[in-house]
C-alpha cells in the first residue's frame, strides 16, 4: 500500500508541474519609437559659428592686397542641399565719411567653398552671392578673403565690415 501512496503522491506531482507550466501564458507588448529631424546646417553642432576676424592692412593709405589667412570652419554639417550664401553687411569695410580726394570704402573678394558650393563675392559690385551644394554633407567650409586695391588714398579712421556666410537647407 505504502507503494500505491507513494506512485500516486508521485503521479500527482508530477500531474501538478506538468498542468501549471499549460497554463502559463506570455503576454507580449511592442513599442515603437518615432523621430522626426527636420532640415538643417549646422557649425560645430549649433546654428551660429564662433566669431572670426581678418584684419586688413594699410600702409601710408595704401592697402594691402595679399590674401588674408584661410577662414577654415570644420565640422559642418548640412542636411540635404543646401545654398551658402556671403553677404556683406557694409557693402566692403567702411570708415570715416566722405573726404574730398580719398577713399571712405576698402572692398574685398570673398570666395567660400563647401560640397562643391562655391560661390564668390566682390563688394565693389553687389552684396549678396549665393550658390547651392550637391547634397547632404558633413565637412569643412572655408572662405578666402581678399582686399581690393583701392584708387585714391585712404581716409584716416576705423574700417568695419562683416561677412556673413549662411547654410540654408533647400
Amino acid at each position: 500500500m505504502r507503494a500505491f501512496v507513494r506512485l500516486v503522491i508521485v503521479a500527482f506531482t508530477y500531474l501538478a508541474i506538468s498542468q501549471s507550466a499549460a497554463w502559463a501564458q506570455t503576454a507580449t507588448q511592442n513599442i515603437q519609437l518615432n523621430a522626426t529631424v527636420a532640415d538643417y546646417c549646422t557649425i560645430n553642432g549649433t546654428a551660429s559659428g564662433a566669431l572670426q576676424t581678418r584684419t586688413i592692412s594699410v600702409n601710408s593709405g595704401v592697402v594691402d592686397t595679399a590674401a588674408l589667412t584661410q577662414v577654415s570652419v570644420a565640422n559642418v554639417a548640412c542636411s540635404k542641399i543646401s545654398d551658402l550664401t556671403l553677404t556683406t553687411s557694409n557693402t566692403g569695410l567702411t570708415g570715416p565719411g566722405i573726404v574730398s580726394g580719398f577713399q571712405n570704402v576698402i572692398h574685398y573678394t570673398a570666395a567660400a567653398s563647401f560640397d562643391g558650393a562655391t560661390p564668390s563675392l566682390n563688394t565693389s559690385t553687389g552684396t549678396t552671392v549665393t550658390a547651392p551644394t550637391t547634397g547632404a554633407a558633413t565637412g569643412t567650409l572655408t572662405v578666402d578673403i581678399t582686399p581690393v586695391a583701392n584708387t585714391l588714398p585712404m581716409a584716416p579712421g576705423g574700417y568695419s565690415d562683416v561677412l556673413v556666410v549662411t547654410l540654408t537647407p533647400q
